[in-house]
């Protein structure tokens, strides 16, 4: 009868530690993924979503030349200012100590014609509009403004709590798993009891997270009011969300594992045999310790290692911001009409004789702005990055062409701009290189910029930031 309690006690902890567990990688997920701003931002801007939202809107005026011309400055930059700028918000009033939800709308920088805000609720946007007072108006009644104020209060009095819940589930399913172990008979029922324990809750959780996205996908299309380029995006987000599930999921069933390979490594011992050799324990201590160390190595070389940064560089890697001091105080202002801060250690360059002015650390990287009279560039963007891809493919110069990052065109500072990263071997110094390009049309025609930059592949992690950051200052 004791061992009948012992084993259905041992079994019920077993499934409050599954529970558990479950509901703490939950939580995980929410707290250091969902409820972080930079994570959303980062994870944006590495889509298409601010070109698509533009593109969408200039749709929307069909081919009315007037409406077309008063949706101009809708541009992907203003959707991404507006998205990334009201996220930040967000966390600051969910999460942060703002007491006051402000909705960031910028109508004077859309370009827009300001009658079109004379009249409520629209006479409300502005870039610091009080949001639930405006979802009132646009609700019709004006006086569940502060209704809504109040639910959104009751929500950030909710979220408060979370660290606290957090932090109460991991420590009462690391007690429920201290007495799983204790609740085992011998060590070796202890270890191969938790062992499988955790090989189950592992196992589930990681398939779980795994399969997620593409469940999510397959049901998007049912809800109507989801437009469909923003499909991919959706489960791009929850890819990148999960992940931090997935990396729990697999250390935890690495973990048990490796309790369940050492409980073999252990042999069976008679009920009521006296111990004549007490070294054999610490042998057997050691073994499983071992087993341990070796199996944690192995889980750290497979690149388990858990993260709980939502920074996402460029390339899918993490990192820190760029530090601006890397680069000169003032700009470089050249005879052609357009000025750039450059690396602060990096010599110029001016090649009067093509308009071509070079960035460049000695032996080591390089980049330069060219300025041109010629605009290439039709209406037609598919059949210019088509052309580009296919020069590249045919150089003798880009062999073993790789495109990181494919080309693709958005606006950016008044240009139609051409953007593309690509790895290729060079045969002059027998290497692999880097190159950022950023090709810069003037919408109307009228000439154009070309910056290359390039660098050793090995080396890019250094001077990849350096040469993008650098081209993002360029002004005309």
């Amino acid at each position: 009868m004791k061992n009948f309690f012992r084993f259905f006690f041992r079994w019920v902890t077993g499934d409050l530690f599954f529970v558990l567990f479950l509901l703490f990688s939950l939580l995980t997920i929410i707290r250091f993924r969902l409820l972080k701003a930079d994570f959303w931002i980062e994870t944006l801007k590495n889509t298409e979503i601010y070109n698509q939202i533009s593109l969408e809107s200039k749709k929307s005026a069909g081919g009315n030349t007037m409406a077309l011309q008063m949706i101009n400055g809708l541009t992907p930059d203003f959707f991404q200012d507006v998205v990334e700028t009201n996220l930040t918000r967000l966390e600051g009033f969910f999460v942060g100590k703002d007491t006051d939800l402000f909705f960031y709308a910028p109508v004077s920088k859309s370009g827009l014609p300001k009658q079109l805000f004379q009249k409520p609720p629209l006479s409300q946007l502005s870039e610091k509009t009080d949001l639930p007072n405006l979802l009132g108006q646009m609700s019709g009644k004006p006086e569940s403004g502060a209704e809504l104020k109040k639910t959104f209060l009751q929500i950030k009095n909710i979220i408060s709590f979370l660290p606290i819940v957090w932090g109460a589930a991991l420590t009462l399913s690391g007690l429920l798993l201290v007495l799983h172990f204790w609740l085992g008979k011998t060590l070796k029922g202890k270890l191969r009891g938790s062992g499988v324990m955790l090989i189950v809750s592992g196992a589930v959780l990681t398939l779980a997270v795994k399969s997620a996205p593409g469940q999510v996908s397959a049901v998007l299309p049912s809800f109507n009011f989801i437009p469909p380029f923003l499909f991919p995006i959706i489960k791009i987000l929850l890819e990148r969300a999960i992940d931090i599930g997935q990396k729990i999921g697999i250390w935890v069933f690495g973990t048990g594992l490796i309790a369940a390979v050492a409980s073999f490594l252990i042999k069976n011992k008679e009920v009521g045999k006296p111990v004549k050799k007490p070294a054999g324990k610490k042998k057997k201590i050691w073994t499983v310790l071992l087993a341990g160390i070796i199996g944690l190595m192995i889980l750290a070389a497979a690149g388990g290692k858990l993260q709980f940064s939502a920074k996402v560089t460029r390339s899918g890697q993490r990192g820190q911001p760029f530090d601006q001091s890397l680069l000169t105080d003032k700009p470089y202002v050249s005879n052609y009409g357009w000025l750039m801060r450059y690396p602060k250690d990096w010599k110029v360059e001016d090649a009067k004789d093509k308009e071509e002015v070079g960035f460049m650390k000695p032996k080591e990287a390089f980049f330069f702005v060219d300025k041109n009279s010629w605009n290439p560039l039709g209406e037609n963007e598919e059949v210019y990055t088509t052309a580009i891809k296919d020069y590249l493919s045919k150089s003798e110069d880009y062999q073993q062409l790789k495109f990181i990052k494919e080309p693709k065109e958005s606006s950016w500072k008044g240009f139609r701009r051409i953007s593309m990263e690509i790895e290729h071997y060079l045969p002059k110094d027998k290497i692999n290189v880097t190159e950022f390009w950023s090709l810069l049309f003037r919408p109307d025609g009228q000439g154009a910029f070309m910056m290359i930059g390039r660098a050793p592949a090995s080396k890019w992690s250094v001077y990849g930031p350096l040469i993008e950051n650098s081209f993002g200052t360029f002004a005309e």
